[in-house]
């Protein structure tokens, strides 16, 4: 089994998994940032603006609070490093950039890898996952699959992007953006809302982390990838990959779960494609599930998305917080289902287990699964 010791991550709510906690209590949303005062996006508070290797701040920052977490801020031995990132460090490459020149750059996310392990306690076998939107969530799939290898006791997972100029310009350009916040599941929907962010877990083999009095958060039970290999930027619309993939997750539990963390972007490909996909899973069963969408709060993170997901829950199964779909106040009555179980009491009991899914550009989709820690 496969224990969660630590987390740490970096929103537009701040620094620490205590600022993400306070604003989902709240309800609030971090989009209070404007691009070109058309699109909202959420941005990190507190970080210089003018900083090139933003990106790597950001996971510097997650991974410290996730290794002080785990209680090991004083190992001596470094540990491996998988980081999934979609664009890293943009900023350095745009900064740099000349049309006119013949030089090859290093791709944008192997600046994030190196600088998050050269200077932080996580520095063993450095390695980037560029899977788009479920980087991080790949990046635990190897994670895990290290461990059972017996290769390695424990892992330090990450995810991180920040929002750049190039990467707006991609987003407008497809006319994927919201202007003033995404509204997931909403009848009128207008697409994502971007956030920056980063977040990090500490992974490691159950008996290890008892072994040395680790108190796990979490444990992950299982993770699904799938590919629908349908379009470049649009996701197969019966959502049969990414059912796939939460199966997988589930191994041969056919119970649903009783909290899901769904990709939730707000587009209108996107949300009707994981409906389609969790009523193949579960059927008239979601009716009973809490559901949470939280991009409104958070924007979407882009790499850092699937790792923040699982903290928000991992913080479900804790009981500190079970947000529903932010930012929407009616679900469009074709996810009947999903209507149902999103505005599901409050006062239900605390989840004992969780799924959080994510899509990518290229037909990418994963599950992971999680069991509160007893």
């Amino acid at each position: 089994m496969i224990a969660i010791t630590g987390m740490g991550c970096v929103t537009g709510f701040g620094t620490g998994v205590p600022a993400l906690e306070a604003g989902l209590r709240r309800g609030a949303s971090a989009l209070r940032a404007w691009y070109r005062d058309a699109f909202a996006y959420a941005r990190v508070p507190g970080i210089d603006d003018d900083r090139t290797d933003r990106c790597a701040m950001l996971l510097e920052l997650a991974i410290n609070e996730a290794l002080n977490g785990a209680g090991l801020h004083e190992v001596a031995a470094p540990l491996p490093l998988l980081v999934g990132s979609t664009h890293g460090e943009l900023g350095d490459w745009e900064a740099r950039f000349d049309p006119e020149s013949t030089a090859c750059w290093a791709a944008p996310a192997m600046p994030v890898v190196r600088s998050a392990a050269l200077q932080g306690r996580a520095r063993q076998m450095p390695f980037s996952v560029t899977t788009a939107c479920t980087a991080s969530a790949h990046a635990l799939a190897y994670a895990g699959a290290q461990i059972r290898a017996g290769l390695v006791d424990r892992v330090v997972v990450a995810g991180g992007d920040v929002v750049s100029d190039f990467l707006m310009q991609g987003f407008v350009a497809l006319r994927a953006m919201s202007r003033a916040g995404c509204t997931p599941f909403a009848a009128g929907r207008e697409g994502i809302s971007l956030g920056e962010g980063a977040a990090a877990l500490v992974v490691e083999r159950a008996d290890a982390a008892q072994a040395r009095g680790a108190e796990p958060l979490a444990y992950v039970t299982g993770v699904g990838c799938a590919t629908d290999a349908f379009r470049l930027t649009a996701p197969e619309p019966s959502g049969q990959a990414m059912s796939r993939a939460i199966l997988m997750s589930m191994g041969e539990r056919r119970d649903a779960p009783d909290f899901i963390n769904v990709h939730g972007t707000g587009s209108e490909l996107n949300d009707s494609m994981e409906y389609h996909a969790l009523a193949r899973v579960f059927g008239e069963r979601l009716r009973d599930v809490r559901v949470s969408a939280t991009k409104n709060a958070t924007g979407h993170t882009c790499g850092a998305a699937a790792a923040l997901e699982l903290i928000i829950c991992i913080l479900a199964l804790q009981g500190a917080v079970t947000p529903g779909i932010l930012g929407t106040a009616a679900v469009d009555e074709q996810f009947e289902h999903l209507a149902q179980g999103a505005s599901a009491s409050s006062t239900r009991k605390q989840p004992a287990t969780a799924v959080t899914m994510n899509c990518a550009f290229g037909g990418s989709n994963t599950a992971v699964f999680v069991e509160r820690a007893v």
